[in-house]
């Protein structure tokens, strides 16, 4: 932000985060060529921000809403959110819609000319992708909330904290080519989910290392939490806690803690505002 103007930082600053979602699942991709603008000097007097390439994304309908995004080594666009009428591609993992709306998982190449693949993953109900990652060998990260009793899983245990209706928090990590799911794991209960834009704060956010290992985080005030043994903290402590979760390249929980203290609380505000404007992955 900073070529932009005092002026605009402060109007940045002030635009409703549901706002701001709504105008990107319009139109996504133009969100990708921010990652290398070419932005007028300030000589000009204002900011001005020239794009090289868009695309529309989905039909006609209220379908879609994209909610993130990440791009490879190579330039390759990867971006999830939710939808109902998205356009899946053959050998997909999940070529057609389970509930009301999926978890949307695509990759486009750098063109936006071309989509490489595109697949659903969900259950009988709502869910959402709000975060997703790429490691180098093309494999996909994507954690979020469902509301599904039946979201895939691959550790059956973990079917045990599914309930229709209930907000659950969620990894999991996709085949390079889109079609297998390598895991997908609950982390337990999340907060109540008051709008479809509100995905991105209040499903599950990850971050990845180069050891593909995922870092999941996010907040919750409910005691139905997947805390490990060798937890900071093992149970909540009232309120909204940050929790913080660390996946094994398979999938393995390494642990899982809630953070409580005033200090976390002010962490994990930090941490996901650092997060969402930054892009950063590794």
């Amino acid at each position: 932000m900073k070529n932009f103007t005092a002026a605009t930082r402060r109007a940045l600053c002030m635009v409703p985060r549901g706002i701001a979602v709504c105008v990107l699942s319009f139109v996504f991709a133009y969100l990708a060529t921010c990652l290398s603008p070419t932005v007028a000097t300030a000589s000009a007097g204002y900011d001005s921000i020239v794009y090289s390439r868009g695309t529309f994304f989905g039909n006609s309908a209220n379908d879609g809403y994209f909610l993130h995004m990440a791009v490879d080594a190579q330039g390759y666009i990867y971006g999830t959110g939710f939808g109902r009428a998205i356009p899946t591609t053959a050998g997909a993992y999940q070529r057609t819609m389970a509930g009301s709306y999926d978890v949307m998982v695509f990759k486009m190449d750098p063109t936006m000319k071309n989509l490489i693949w595109c697949t659903y993953i969900g259950g009988s109900n709502y869910e959402g992708g709000g975060s997703i990652a790429v490691n180098s060998a093309g494999e996909v990260f994507v954690s979020g909330y469902t509301l599904s009793p039946n979201f895939p899983v691959t550790v059956s245990s973990d079917a045990g904290y599914l309930s229709n209706g209930t907000v659950n928090l969620f990894a999991l990590k996709l085949s390079a080519d889109g079609s297998t799911l390598l895991y997908s794991r609950i982390l337990g209960r999340g907060p109540t989910i008051t709008q479809q834009t509100q995905t991105a704060s209040k499903g599950a956010l990850l971050a990845i290392n180069p050891a593909g290992e995922a870092f999941v985080f996010a907040h919750t005030g409910s005691s139905s939490t997947q805390v490990t043994a060798n937890a900071y903290q093992g149970s909540v402590g009232g309120g909204d806690d940050f929790v913080l979760f660390k996946l094994g390249s398979s999938g393995n929980l390494v642990y899982g803690t809630y953070c409580s203290s005033p200090l976390f609380d002010w962490t994990e505000i930090l941490l996901i505002s650092v997060y969402q404007f930054s892009g950063v992955s590794s």
